[in-house]
């Protein structure tokens, strides 16, 4: 992996509270990852951070807010989106 990807390679768990991103992958057990994908966490999916905190994670999944724990939420790679959804003035 060469520098340039590895350096746009971000987590859900840090995304800022309030950002909308993209997934771009998950790197998870197979279990973990079949398990997202039917609830929602596809590739190309947006998602919105809602809360977060030491251990839990909760975000937007297509209308429908998920809670997970911090470490599955470090296994799911993001692209950000262009503008953030809680920014409503433009």
């Amino acid at each position: 992996m060469d520098n340039s990807t590895r350096k746009k390679e971000t987590r859900l768990s840090d995304v800022p509270l309030g950002m909308q991103c993209i997934i771009r992958d998950i790197h998870s057990h197979p279990e973990t990852c079949q398990r997202l994908r039917e609830i929602g966490f596809n590739k190309h999916t947006n998602i919105r951070t809602l809360v977060l905190n030491s251990s839990q994670f909760i975000c937007e999944v297509n209308n429908t807010r998920i809670g997970m724990h911090r470490r599955i939420a470090n296994e799911i790679i993001i692209e950000f989106a262009a503008t953030p959804l809680l920014d409503k003035n433009e």
